[in-house]
């Protein structure tokens, strides 16, 4: 965990640690990624039924994948109770209690309505519990002899929701490729050959152990970084879209007849859709062919099945992880464009506290498996507690609709067409003393000084004033009304109302604000920038928070200091500061009190 302490130091100084509770380091460099054509014809003639997913695999290329972590097992039941625990999300189905009276009622009710060959097996169980286990008398319950194995029948959503509580997120395909090959081009995490000792498949080595879901670290099979269970077990959810691969092109396959003739030929078709999130390494119930690490399928974001689970990974930047899945929650018409694509998460800033279980606790909870008697997890396995957060992630561009005129300039821009620029995204899990905001995430928008005839033209209220009473417009409709000239003149001296309603929020005449405004484009609070915004090189102007102490009369308060880029390597930046408090109204302003449990 980096320092909140190092946080006051420009990003570009801070160092990644070697390690982090729960988490593996993975170094950066260059990663072989996808499979060469010849491969993959190979296993399209050993399964031509398989032809569209195995041409999706092609072709190899190399991508650059920065030093990430990532934690050395799979999610498992016990880690996932953590979660379920403390925010009442749905239960895997594979923890429902159902009685051998109530699951011979399930299985009569479904045969009534789907036929004599209906079974109540793995997948129909989780679309029962979707339904029902919020119902009245329903009881669920995690078995202590699958605590160590990984939590399955969730959706990619619901994996995304537990990162977002622990403050991690799931590996982009280039991570998961990363972590499994190093700096080799094997085509398993343990080396060049397939090995059914340690590969989870249909058959595994010990019979007695295949076709079966185990536990993690149940087979020899880490990667060059320590990470297991990568191929095989269960299917991974990733961070990256079902879409083509870069230089992908069409090919075509041969079969050949007993005397080496052509008497066949298809064109592989991968499907490619954007929606659907891609899937790595095979699972128990694959043979081995399909447990490799180029292996790829794209899967619905919202379904779930017993064959897929999740790891998670954590970036080498502090708070870029929570900042980009927070930043999922606002709206593309208030923030100015899609949160994950116009904002620029390697300039996220902020303070973080991660937490995690006490092991022994957690270990005593735990009872025999069924199938493995003894398993050795890492000393690098964690279960995770939640996560607290407070960032700010600046957006790429947003001053290039002002063509990057100096600041003044814009403001003129601003103040004549009423159109706010949003500038960054906020997002905190704490209350501040100086401002009435609750937890959430805003869009941090800029607002030029504005005199107080202005602020008033605009409906906005100045501070030390009585907050205005806006009263809805009632128009009478008579003949003089119904005039068409009156209608046109109306119209013209009509008032352009400003793109964000700044009406609940105190103001300083002449002052430079930054305002946090909601989904529906309300202003819940608003801060004036600190001193006169910078303006010079990329490397002159700083990205960074710092911990002011209290001194005098000014209180403690964490400073954020952020940049956005202008024209010929220059940057403008903007100040503000804010005193995070706690449930019980304690100060956060300091190192110590972000320090990890």
């Amino acid at each position: 965990m980096i320092s909140p302490l190092l946080l006051s130091l420009p990003l570009a100084l801070l160092q990644a640690p070697e390690q982090r509770p729960g988490l593996v380091m993975i170094p950066g460099g260059n990663t072989v990624i996808g499979a060469d054509l010849e491969s993959t014809i190979e296993r399209i003639h050993e399964m031509p039924a398989s032809a569209g997913v195995l041409a999706g695999e092609y072709p190899r290329g190399s991508v650059m994948v920065d030093t990430f972590y990532m934690s050395p097992t799979l999610v498992t039941n016990e880690m996932y109770l953590e979660f379920v625990n403390a925010t009442g999300a749905m239960p895997p189905p594979a923890w429902a209690v159902i009685s051998k009276e109530r699951r011979a009622e399930l299985i009569q009710a479904g045969k009534e309505e789907f036929g004599p060959g209906y079974k109540f097996d793995d997948e129909t169980r989780a679309r029962w519990w979707i339904n029902h286990w919020q119902d009245e008398g329903q009881r669920w319950e995690m078995s202590p002899s699958i605590a160590l194995e990984p939590v399955v029948s969730i959706s990619f959503m619901q994996a995304q929701a537990y990162c977002t509580w622990a403050g991690l997120r799931p590996p982009t395909e280039p991570e998961w490729t990363r972590a499994a090959r190093g700096d080799t081009d094997f085509d398993y995490p343990y080396g060049p050959e397939f090995d059914r000792t340690k590969v989870s498949h249909n058959a595994t080595k010990p019979s007695q152990l295949a076709y079966k879901l185990l536990p993690v670290c149940a087979l020899d099979n880490a990667s060059p970084y320590g990470i297991y269970d990568l191929v095989g077990l269960v299917h991974e959810y990733t961070d990256s879209r079902a879409t083509k691969p870069e230089g992908w092109k069409s090919f075509s396959v041969d079969f050949l007849d007993d005397r080496g003739k052509v008497e066949n030929t298809i064109y592989p078709a991968p499907t490619w859709d954007s929606s659907r999130i891609l899937i790595k390494g095979g699972s128990y119930r694959n043979q081995g062919v399909n447990c490799r690490i180029d292996t790829r399928i794209g899967y619905e974001r919202d379904a779930a099945v017993s064959i897929i689970g999740f790891r998670v990974v954590a970036s080498a930047l502090p708070v870029k992880d929570s900042a980009y899945l927070h930043s999922q929650r606002l709206r593309s018409n208030v923030l100015g464009g899609t949160p994950t694509s116009i904002l620029n998460f390697n300039r996220a800033i902020g303070v973080e506290k991660h937490s995690y279980a006490d092991m022994a606790q957690v270990a005593s909870n735990r009872a025999a498996h069924e199938d493995v008697k003894e398993i050795n997890l890492p000393n690098t396995y964690a279960v995770f507690g939640p996560h607290t957060s407070l960032s700010l992630t600046p957006i790429k561009d947003p001053f290039l609709v002002h063509k990057h005129l100096k600041l003044t300039q814009i403001d003129r821009a601003i103040k004549k067409s009423r159109q706010l620029v949003a500038v960054a995204a906020l997002y905190t899990d704490v209350s501040f003393a100086d401002i009435d905001l609750s937890p959430g995430a805003y869009s941090v928008v800029y607002m030029p000084g504005l005199k107080v005839k202005d602020l008033e033209e605009w409906g906005g209220w100045v501070k030390g004033t009585e907050r205005p009473v806006i009263e809805e417009e009632v128009v009478v409709e008579d003949e003089e009304t119904k005039d068409d000239k009156k209608k046109k003149k109306k119209e013209e001296v009509e008032e352009i109302k400003p793109s964000v309603d700044i009406s609940g929020v105190e103001l300083i005449p002449s002052k430079r604000h930054l305002l946090f405004v909601d989904n529906e484009g309300v202003a819940r609070a608003a801060l004036p920038v600190i001193g006169n915004p910078a303006y010079g090189r990329e490397n002159k102007v700083p990205n960074q928070i710092t911990f002011r102490e209290a001194k005098g009369k000014q209180t403690a308060a964490i400073e954020f200091e952020f940049k956005l880029p202008s024209r010929s390597g220059n940057c403008y930046g903007f100040k503000f500061a804010v005193t995070p408090v706690d449930d019980n109204g304690n100060d956060l302003s300091s190192p110590a009190a972000w320090n990890p449990q």
